[in-house]
């Protein structure tokens, strides 16, 4: 145990070090502007985290230079805007098809600390502009992310340590910070900032923190704990507007928060470890099966059954069967780990072969769970990847048992097609790490999976509103002991209950628990950002279906598309959308929020939105507003396409208070007629911007 809690705290010291975003004018040298001040506003609502930050840079060299902003995007987490101030002048970026570049010049290496720094899914984005010797630029970002939870506590980071990059040091460090939500905040810690003041009142934590000369040198890293009384279900809910929302499937929007409460029984388990020591495990893919194999070994529970298969050209196991987890077990298990090595070719089939039938002689009363460690790659026996996956799916079926296969692919070459097929077919879930990031997953994984409470269960809810749909996560997970289940999906009619059923199985009997929830008492304001949640989890879902196809294949192209459109509509970056500056915008206007493009803000206007008329329309419209103030304004009108990509502009100056109309010809800036579809277009005057949805039909 020792040895494998000295490996891991290793492998967590090793982890890259990441800031609040850097500005890099030359990747492959690695140089970068100068962080002067940062503010930070988080908002965490039932462990949802919405931050929005604001980061000033000053070009300390004595030239002019063109700039990257990098920014090292948890994987959990979506981007939903950008913005800059540079040269007096504030822009905005969409979110538009196409993912983000390198900052290398192609056929160049990018400078090893920046490299390490970025991670695995950063938030690239180029900037046009140049930079004078002496001047700043201003970044604001908004996005948004589920924080991680188990057992009543949660947390949240927001990485601020450069790390080997440099050692610099912040003008000034401000953080306002509020958390609630359905459970009661009862403990709240901000470690390595001792200025932060934290007040606890009425169930809520406020967190605020202003400082000086503060060195990049730790993260700023957040820990609360929720009250584990009245468990069960927290459902949440916003209704929005039809114009503000880009399809039809219901304006109602809701996420549900499911947690079994401390005291019920855990089920016993039957765990097989399945590891590939084949030779394209060779280095430290096979090191880091062997610590995540012996970490789960060592935190069986007392009562669970198991075995280890280890697999190359042909498979080889720990016992014929599953064996009592017992110190002497454990002890064996551990040292027949640790003398693994790789070497030979990588037969999946065999290995699944060998490891499922031994569940033919599990009782019937237990959870049957597979580990599958592996890149995912095999080079004998079956490869097909449909061949494979029915194959396994065929063996499993055989046992006619419940059985539930996690994929834990090692390294940063994995085939997510074949894990995340192998194990959405089998009740699972599919994971995978690089180097840095090992311990942290490892251990996250582990702890949702080890004590099962309720297995494959599934929902129903009755209403008197109509149907709730577009339900997510498509496949109900099961539910384990100190963890969450969490569903989001749309309901159709503003005054809304709904009675919900969760069933599954659970120590050999049929268990089922009802919910009520009032949907219609939730306020929008308050829960604005769920349209992001269920998006965000739509993509996710169909991602998890893109990396099952062939990305050649007409089907795999169409899901492609239907990503990008979903990204785009509800501004939420994924794998195939980037950011782009396609507005350059106009002297003086002000940060562009897309999510204000959504669901702006409940407060005074200078001007209110009438919509356009008539909608659907052709080939014309007219969009109108009404001016409240007595000032002489000005206005601009930008029509976007469903990729975001800006198509016209048009304005109207020193106007009055009454009535007043933009009309649209259906053109592009060139003159263009435009084909049939949905277009956006937001109205800004001053700090004031409203926005609209439009359909145009030929």
């Amino acid at each position: 145990m020792k040895k494998i809690l000295l490996l891991l705290s290793v492998l967590l010291c090793c982890v890259a070090a990441f800031g609040a975003g850097i500005m890099v004018t030359d990747a492959v040298a690695g140089n970068y502007l100068r962080l002067t001040d940062l503010s930070l506003n988080v908002q965490i609502m039932n462990q949802v985290a919405i931050t929005s930050l604001s980061a000033r840079f000053v070009n300390d060299s004595a030239d002019s230079t063109q700039t990257n902003y990098a920014f090292p995007m948890h994987e959990e987490a979506s981007a939903t805007s950008l913005s800059w101030l540079i040269n007096g002048t504030w822009h905005d970026a969409v979110i538009a098809s196409g993912a983000a570049g390198p900052i290398n010049p192609e056929g160049t290496v990018m400078d090893p600390y920046i490299d390490a720094y970025m991670g695995k899914s950063p938030l690239i984005f180029p900037f046009t502009e140049y930079l004078a010797a002496g001047d700043t630029i201003t970044i604001q970002m908004e996005y948004v992310e589920l924080l991680k939870y188990h057992d009543g506590e949660v947390s949240y980071s927001f990485p601020l340590h450069y790390g080997y990059l440099s050692n610099p040091a912040l003008n000034s460090l401000t953080l306002n910070m509020l958390i609630g939500g359905g459970r009661n905040v009862t403990a709240a810690t901000l470690d390595g900032f001792p200025g932060a003041v934290i007040n606890l009142l009425d169930g809520q934590a406020e967190i605020t923190l202003n400082q000086e000369n503060v060195a990049l040198n730790t993260n700023l890293d957040l820990t609360y704990t929720l009250e584990m009384e009245n468990l069960g279900a927290i459902t949440f809910s916003s209704f929005v507007q039809d114009d503000y929302v880009p399809d039809d499937l219901g304006n109602g929007f809701f996420l549900c928060v499911i947690e079994p409460e401390p005291g019920v029984d855990v089920i016993q388990k039957y765990f097989t470890f399945v590891m590939d020591c084949s030779s394209q495990m060779s280095g430290s893919s096979i090191e880091q099966a062997k610590t995540a194999a012996a970490y789960m070994v060592e935190n069986l529970n007392p009562g669970d059954y198991f075995n280890v298969v280890n697999f190359r050209t042909v498979a080889n196991t720990f016992a014929l069967t599953h064996v009592p987890y017992t110190p002497e077990n454990r002890d064996l298990a551990l040292s027949y780990i640790d003398n693994l090595g790789a070497e030979g070719m990588c037969s999946i089939s065999g290995a699944f072969d060998t490891a499922i039938p031994q569940f033919n002689l599990a009782p019937p009363n237990v959870a049957n769970i597979v580990v599958f460690l592996s890149k995912g790659t095999p080079s004998v026996g079956i490869v097909e990847t449909d061949e494979l996956v029915n194959h396994v799916n065929s063996l499993v079926n055989a046992t006619g048992r419940l059985l539930n296969i996690f994929c834990f692919g090692v390294g940063n070459d994995v085939n997510p097609a074949l894990l995340s097929q192998i194990a959405s077919d089998n009740g699972g879930s599919a994971t995978w790490v690089g180097i840095s990031d090992f311990s942290e997953v490892l251990i996250d994984f582990y702890a949702k999976i080890r004590n099962p409470v309720l297995l494959n269960p599934s929902i129903t809810f009755e209403t008197s509103m109509g149907p709730v749909s577009e339900l997510y996560p498509v496949q109900v997970p099961n539910l384990y002991l100190g963890t969450q289940m969490l569903l989001c999906g749309r309901y159709p009619i503003e005054t809304a209950n709904i009675d919900f059923t969760v069933e599954g199985s659970a120590l050999g009997s049929i268990m089922s628990y009802q919910y009520k929830s009032d949907l219609s008492s939730m306020a929008i304001d308050q829960y604005r950002f769920l349209m992001k949640i269920w998006a965000k989890m739509k993509i996710e879902h169909l991602m998890n279906l893109y990396d099952q196809m062939d990305p050649t294949s007409q089907a795999a192209i169409d899901l492609r598309q239907d990503i990008i459109d979903l990204s785009v509509a509800y501004g939420v970056l994924c794998k195939f959308t980037s950011f782009s500056d396609d507005d350059p915008g106009d002297p003086g206007d002000p940060p562009i929020d897309i999510d204000d493009d959504i669901m702006p803000e409940l407060s005074p206007c200078l001007f209110v939105l009438r919509g356009n008329y008539p909608n659907p329309f052709n080939p014309s419209t007219t969009i109108s507003f009404e001016q409240s103030s007595v000032q002489t304004l000005s206005y601009v009108l930008k029509i976007y396409n469903c990729r975001g990509q800006l198509v016209k502009t048009l304005r109207l100056d020193n106007l009055t208070a009454g009535l007043h109309h933009f009309q649209w010809d259906g053109m592009d800036e060139q003159g263009h007629e435009l084909s049939s579809g949905v277009y956006f277009y937001t109205i800004h005057c001053g700090k004031e911007r409203q926005a609209g949805k439009m359909l145009m039909l030929k």
